[in-house]
């Protein structure tokens, strides 16, 4: 009987893929975006290289091909960048070297495979915004407007198909005469809006009635395009800090948005201010008489819009639900403050499409907080829903000048600081103390392109560090 035939069992491929993984801010944008580069990964026994997949995410080292954002790359590429819109924040990184399309093998999952140096962190900087064109302290001539006591900018570019489509339109108040004013940009697309020449007269849009208490000091706009029963229309809602402190809403006549059909003249026995006799057609947005039908408000003040008009495009009130994040204050007797009473939350409504009113955010029978001592509320709007929050904080004798993000869902727990300078190079950063009334835009035309309006106080007093003259200011994300 002969012996069975034996054979020497066959060994796998022993192959290594040291991946070399290098994740950083990137050079151009290093406050809002990354870049990663690799290694080079070749083929072994049954694996066939066919894409790579980066994956990053801010909490700890993916673990898997989808735990975290993730981007395919080609395989013959080893680069890879994109834009997370978020600053001061360390990214974990993972590069895998995937045999599908659908990266159900990935390199090293194989019997002789393995990968070594496929992680990395990186960390983007902060943001650094430059007041363009404004040279030094000294500097009188570059602002947006310097009129006495203007503030509290509200600007948004015109939707595509309106009469003034891709223009800016700006609305701010008048401080001591507790009016508001509107002017747009002479053309279109992204300018240098420290420069008085580009912008159009500006035109009284609104002001206070003494005899009526609902109406009798509004400021502080937060306007947005509207389609409103079929018709492009600007909605501005305006905090009135009279007689009773709330958030008043009216429509513009058109898709124009400077002329709200207030009836306005010159006032009462020789007084040289003027008054607006506000229509039927004027609401109040969001009470606060401290009552349950005011959600035991005492306070309901300047907030902003916050709308994913790049993916949704302009809010139709008739079946879109906008929100609005904006500054107030508890009634301190049914709902208390954690703060006391003297300082500032915000708070968070959204618009309800059945009732055509606002809806508080509500938990336990009083307003959710959304952020303590927080005031002054700046919205961004990226893709993906993301949102960019700037507020200012009051804190001690100052201020400090604070950015918090909404990824669509809720509130994200990191925060930033950024910082203002100068355009003199960075040398001359503006302190906190000399900031206000944060108003944000966002241009993706060649984008993107992101800048704040902001109040600026002159150099005096707690502004150690501002400009010349109190004015409105525009800033540009330099990084």
């Amino acid at each position: 009987m002969c012996a069975a035939a034996s054979f020497p069992s066959q060994a796998q491929a022993a192959c290594s893929w040291a991946a070399s993984l290098d994740l950083g801010a990137h050079a151009d944008h290093p406050s809002g975006a990354f870049e990663a580069t690799w290694s080079t990964a070749s083929n072994c026994g049954s694996f066939t290289l066919d894409h790579y997949r980066v994956v990053i995410n801010d909490t700890a080292t993916p673990t898997s091909i989808s735990d975290g954002e993730f981007w395919n790359v080609a395989a013959g590429t080893t680069t890879v960048s994109a834009f997370v819109h978020r600053s001061e924040r360390v990214f974990y990184g993972k590069v895998y070297a995937c045999d599908t399309s659908t990266c159900v093998d990935v390199y090293g999952n194989g019997a002789g495979e393995t990968v070594t140096t496929d992680t990395d962190t990186g960390t983007t900087e902060q943001e650094e915004w430059v007041l363009t064109g404004v040279t030094g302290p000294t500097d009188t001539a570059h602002y947006v407007t310097n009129v006495t006591n203007a503030l509290a900018a509200s600007a948004f570019f015109y939707p595509g198909g309106w009469s003034r489509a891709n223009q800016l339109a700006l609305y701010y108040s008048v401080g001591d005469s507790i009016y508001m004013q509107y002017t747009e940009s002479g053309s279109s697309g992204w300018q240098n809006y420290n420069d008085t020449t580009i912008w159009e007269a500006a035109v009284l849009v609104a002001e206070g009635h003494e005899s009526d208490t609902d109406f009798d000091e509004p400021s502080h706009a937060y306007v947005s395009p509207v389609v409103v029963g079929g018709n492009n229309r600007v909605r501005m809602l305006a905090q009135n800090a009279g007689s009773v402190n709330q958030v008043v809403s009216i429509d513009s006549t058109d898709d124009e948005g400077d002329d709200f059909n207030l009836t306005c003249a010159d006032c009462c026995d020789g007084n040289t201010a003027g008054e607006c006799d506000w229509p039927t057609v004027a609401d109040v947005a969001i009470c606060s008489d401290m009552t349950s039908s005011c959600d035991y408000l005492e306070r309901a003040q300047h907030g902003r819009w916050v709308w994913d008009y790049i993916a949704d495009g302009v809010p139709d009130l008739s079946s879109d639900t906008p929100s609005v994040v904006f500054s107030g204050q508890y009634d301190e007797s049914t709902c208390t403050s954690p703060n006391g009473p003297t300082q500032a939350e915000i708070f968070w409504a959204d618009w309800d499409t059945a009732n055509a009113e606002w809806d508080v955010s509500m938990s336990g029978g009083c307003p959710v907080i959304q952020y303590e001592n927080r005031h002054d509320p700046g919205i961004q709007v990226f893709p993906g829903g993301l949102v960019k929050m700037y507020v200012m904080q009051a804190e001690g004798n100052g201020a400090e000048f604070h950015l918090y993000y909404f990824d669509g869902f809720s509130w994200e727990s990191q925060s930033a600081t950024p910082v203002i300078y100068l355009d003199d190079g960075g040398t001359t950063e503006v302190e906190d103390d000399c900031l206000s009334n944060p108003a944000g835009i966002v241009r993706f035309e060649g984008g993107p392109q992101t800048g704040l309006f902001l109040d600026i106080q002159g150099v005096g007093g707690d502004c150690a560090s501002g400009v010349a003259n109190y004015g409105i200011y525009f800033a540009e994300l330099s990084n």
